[in-house]
């Protein structure tokens, strides 16, 4: 008899988006991370490149709409 586990890997995996706007915040800077494509100003932040790549994944994945990773 074998048993058999299935695993949702999404359920094991940490929410980044909250993780990042938490530290943010901690930093005393704006939550804003995953926003705002080409339109962010804020060029010196420590997530900007990681921010956009994911804002820039999330459009393709919404057919271009919206600017919210959530």
């Amino acid at each position: 008899m074998t048993n058999k586990i299935e695993f949702n890997t999404n359920s094991h995996m940490p929410d980044l988006v909250h993780i990042i706007r938490s530290v943010q915040r901690l930093e005393g800077n704006p939550d804003c991370f995953g926003t705002a494509y080409n339109t962010c100003s804020r060029r010196d932040c420590a997530w900007f490149e990681y921010c956009q790549e994911e804002v820039k994944k999330a459009q393709l994945i919404n057919g271009g709409k919206g600017n919210n990773v959530k």
